[in-house]
């Protein structure tokens, strides 16, 4: 896979649903949005090429329809006539049948519907000409025409998620609007998918977040039962996380927000413990040596532990994201790498600096529990 997306540069598809028969509008869409940047190849069946100079929805007149199947005309003319009465268009019988022009890709449907019934035959190299188109017709049909839409198929060059995705879709769907008129196109693909996911991921986001930190607050301060301590352990952990989002927007890359989600839990949870071992450490020391010399005591004696650890966790993430092919995976495992990296960082720098000069104020907001033989002898 790495080869592959070596040596191939990605691809993202997007489909655009238009309402059907007008291939006149399919063909400017399609010849629009080609040239638009980010778009390296624009499919439909108005700009399937049946030679140099015509495409299969372009209308053929009984001439044009008999030199291309190597056919008499008459025999081209009296399949229009019945083409023309089958569908209540009665110039293909009354007017010039020469002039009575249909588009060449019903016209086709046309004819092997009368094959199959057996109204007509056609033998040696026209039999084996039509079977070739009709081939070949039977999958663009499939996948490209419905009953009531046809779809646009629109191959990219850009990544899932972005603001350049998300102008790009922005633009086919203007294009399309300006022909067929406003919300009577739709646009479909892992663009508009990742897009949907992710204004809707915005404001739960937000509420996770605010949650999460709440209830891990909550806990350190039922374990260390101090209410300034326990907002900078949160703080800590949370400005680890908040410098881990930052790198793939100075890098210019674009994560999936599931990717931020998942980081976001993984690292809280597990980086806090870091946090944990050495709040507790400092804590203890802090009873019999100064606070300076605790915490120095407390870093000494953490480290080993918080290194062990994070180095696991950093490895281990960066060996997902350098070794999965799978792009999404791979961005969970760089997320929790760097992330567990940045909070051993933080934890080992920046936690005991904040715990040592606002210690009067971690004692200050610190609840006092007095022991039970104190209660007792009161």
């Amino acid at each position: 896979m790495h080869k592959i997306n070596d040596s191939f540069a990605p691809s993202t598809y997007v489909a655009l649903l238009v309402p059907s028969e007008d291939f006149a509008a399919e063909k400017a869409i399609l010849k629009e949005a080609a040239a638009l940047d980010g778009i390296k190849d624009a499919t439909g069946l108005a700009n399937i090429e049946i030679d140099d100079d015509h495409v299969l929805t372009d209308s053929y007149t009984p001439r044009m329809f008999a030199e291309l199947l190597d056919i008499p005309f008459e025999e081209s003319a009296l399949l229009y006539q019945a083409y023309g009465v089958r569908n209540e268009q009665y110039q293909a019988i009354f007017g010039v049948t020469e002039h009575y022009e249909v588009p060449l890709v019903d016209m086709l449907l046309y004819l092997f519907d009368v094959m199959d019934r057996g109204v007509v035959e056609l033998n040696g190299d026209q039999a084996q000409e039509v079977l070739d188109l009709r081939e070949t017709l039977d999958r663009g049909i499939k996948q490209l025409r419905g009953e009531k839409y046809n779809r646009l198929v629109f191959t990219s060059s850009l990544p899932v998620e972005g603001e350049a995705s998300i102008a790009l879709v922005e633009e086919l769907r203007e294009i399309a609007e300006r022909w067929y008129g406003k919300d009577q196109v739709l646009v479909v693909g892992d663009i508009t998918s990742a897009r949907d996911l992710s204004a809707s991921y915005t404001g739960d986001s937000t509420l996770i977040s605010l949650l999460t930190i709440l209830f891990v607050y909550t806990i350190l301060l039922f374990t260390f039962r101090t209410f300034v301590g326990s907002a900078i352990l949160v703080f800590v952990i949370q400005g680890s996380i908040w410098i881990n989002f930052s790198f793939p927007a100075l890098h210019g890359s674009h994560p999936s927000f599931v990717t931020n989600m998942i980081v976001s839990a993984i690292e809280m949870g597990a980086t806090i413990d870091y946090a944990i071992v050495l709040m507790n450490r400092y804590l203890a020391l802090k009873q019999t040596l100064p606070k300076k010399r605790a915490m120095a005591e407390a870093v000494k004696h953490s480290f080993p532990t918080v290194l062990t650890s994070g180095s696991i966790m950093t490895i281990a993430g960066l060996l997902i994201a350098f070794r999965v092919s799978d792009v999404y995976v791979g961005h969970i495992g760089l997320g929790v790498g760097r992330g567990a990296l940045i909070s051993v960082v933080l934890v080992m720098t920046v936690l005991p600096q904040l715990l040592v000069l606002l210690d009067k104020a971690v004692e200050r907001t610190t609840i006092r529990v007095r022991p039970a033989d104190e209660e007792e002898s009161v």
